[in-house]
């Protein structure tokens, strides 16, 4: 659905990473967040990465498992995400996992050298 949401709104001549954006950044986009976040890791690029370190912290796990893989996806510090190998929610665990698959040495770095 969002795919068809931003092929909708390039067609209409406006960037949907800018309307991201623009409601990430309003005060707490409650029940949003998680769909915001997911929007503009899909659409967003390496510049948005600042956008959303903040929402790694957020009170929700899906947030912060969405955050992950937005970091990830437009290039990010993976050292960041390695840090939250420790979250109490495995659904963040599971999504820094597979953030980090391709990158044992930093994984190392934070596990003591047991690896992922």
């Amino acid at each position: 659905m969002r795919a068809t949401a931003q092929w909708a709104v390039r067609r209409a001549g406006r960037s949907p990473a800018a309307i991201y954006r623009s409601a990430l950044a309003a005060d707490s986009p409650v029940g949003r967040a998680h769909a915001l976040v997911a929007g503009l890791g899909e659409c967003g690029t390496h510049q948005d990465v600042d956008v959303l370190l903040p929402f790694l912290e957020h009170p929700s796990p899906r947030v912060r498992a969405e955050a992950v893989r937005a970091v990830r996806r437009l290039g990010g510090p993976l050292t960041r995400i390695a840090g939250m190998l420790a979250d109490p929610a495995p659904v963040v665990v599971r999504a820094v996992k597979r953030a980090l698959r391709s990158e044992p040495d930093i994984v190392r770095g934070h596990t003591g050298g047991e690896g992922a």
